[in-house]
C-alpha cells in the first residue's frame, strides 16, 4: 500500500499538481541482542533479520528538519493467527499516509512499521531506525 501511495504522489507530480510530497521507504532488517530482566533472571534475546518498514512523507527539504512519528507493530505471536490486535492501528496509519499526500505540511511525517512488538522487548532496541538512505 505504501509502495501504491508512492506511485500515486509521482503520476500526480508528473501530471502537473502543486505541492505533492515526496514519499520515501524504506525496509530495514536489523540484528542483535539484549538483555533483560524477568523475575528475577537476566535473559538474554537474540534476533535476526526483524523487518522495519519506514515511510517518510515530505514536502521540501525543510519540512525534514522536524517530523512526527506514528508507529505500530504488524507483527504476531508465533500461536496466533494473525497481527489482530494491531489491526486497526495499522489500517489508520496507511489511510493516514495516504490521507497526508494530500495537505501540504511545514513538517514531516514518518510511518514506522515495525516487526518487533512481540519478540520479547526487541521493540525497545530497534524502533527507530534512520531514513538516511531509503529506497
Amino acid at each position: 500500500v505504501l509502495e501504491e501511495i508512492r506511485q500515486d504522489c509521482e503520476k500526480r507530480r508528473v501530471n502537473g499538481e502543486q505541492n505533492v510530497p515526496e514519499v520515501e521507504i524504506s525496509r530495514q532488517y536489523p540484528s542483535g541482542s539484549l538483555n533483560f530482566e524477568f523475575m528475577g533472571t537476566i535473559i538474554t534475546n537474540v534476533y535476526a533479520n526483524l523487518t522495519n518498514i519506514v515511510a517518510r512523507i515530505s514536502f521540501g527539504e525543510q519540512s525534514k528538519a522536524n517530523a512526527i512519528l506514528v508507529n505500530s507493530h504488524f507483527d504476531t505471536p508465533l500461536d496466533s493467527p494473525g497481527a489482530m490486535d494491531a489491526r486497526t492501528c495499522i489500517a489508520t496509519m496507511l489511510e493516514l499516509a495516504r490521507a497526508v499526500t494530500y495537505k501540504k505540511l511545514n513538517h514531516s511525517v514518518i510511518f514506522l512499521f515495525n516487526g518487533a512488538e512481540e519478540s520479547l522487548q526487541v521493540r525497545y532496541n530497534n524502533n527507530f531506525p534512520s531514513l538516511q538512505q531509503p529506497h
